[in-house]
Parts: structure tokens; sequence; C-alpha cells
């Protein structure tokens, strides 16, 4: 090989270590935003169930007490 070419494929190899330290980079940051999607839908999947468990009580749902003027602020 003549120095020129060495110099050429140097550069290329630089490059090269350049290019797949930006990949790693950018699938760690991927990995990172599919982990806190994967919560977040977590999250999502609970609130809904939570909120169709409430849909389903009414005034004869079991274990329901109402309190007369509950939002009354209490004397003393």
């Amino acid at each position: 090989f003549s120095f020129k070419e060495v110099y050429v494929i140097d550069g290329i190899k630089r490059q090269l270590h350049q290019q797949v330290q930006t990949a790693f980079d950018q699938i760690a940051r991927l990995t990172e935003a599919k982990q806190q999607l994967i919560r977040d839908l977590q999250d999502k999947h609970t609130a809904f169930a939570i909120c169709e468990e409430n849909l389903q009580l009414n005034e004869f749902s079991p274990n329901i007490g109402y309190k007369p003027d509950a939002c009354r602020p209490i004397k003393g």
C-alpha cells in the first residue's frame, strides 16, 4: 500500500467508527424511549381498568355508603 492508500483507509475507518458510535447511541436512545412508552402504556391500561370498574358502580353496588353534606366543612 502506498502512503495515500493507507491515509484514505484510515480516514474511512475513522468515519465508520464514528457512524457505528452514532448508531449505537441512537439505539440506546430508542431503547430508552421504548421502555418509557411501555411504562406509559401500562399506566394507561391501569387507568383504563380503574375507569371501567368505576363506570360499573351505581347506587346499588355493595360497600358504597353515602354521607350527607360530604363537602360541608366540619365545625370546630
